[in-house]
């Protein structure tokens, strides 16, 4: 788990105990996990990614692609549809 990215988070917070307490859980919960690298269940991963409006994974290194790489992806669809196409073209002509 990359606790960094939930420290960044969590650090935004002017109000820490606040923060916590809207999270679901307290003040010292979050430091444990987040300074002292202790376990805790994933239904309060769950709270915490729902809370800072991010998926679960964002807090496991999953990439998040961006718009770029989504526009470069879609392109390359795109690409196999059309030889696809051709392809079924020349199957259905005799």
């Amino acid at each position: 788990m990359n606790r960094d990215r939930l420290k960044t988070l969590f650090e935004q917070a002017k109000d820490k105990h606040a923060e916590a307490k809207e999270i679901g859980t307290t003040y010292q919960t979050m430091y444990n996990i987040i300074y002292k690298e202790r376990p805790f269940k994933v239904d309060l991963l769950e709270k915490i990614a729902a809370h800072y409006h991010v998926p679960v994974g964002y807090f496991f290194d999953e990439a998040i692609p961006n718009n770029e790489d989504q526009k470069a992806e879609m392109e390359k669809l795109r690409a196999q549809v059309d030889i696809l196409k051709d392809v079924i073209k020349s199957i259905k002509t005799p």
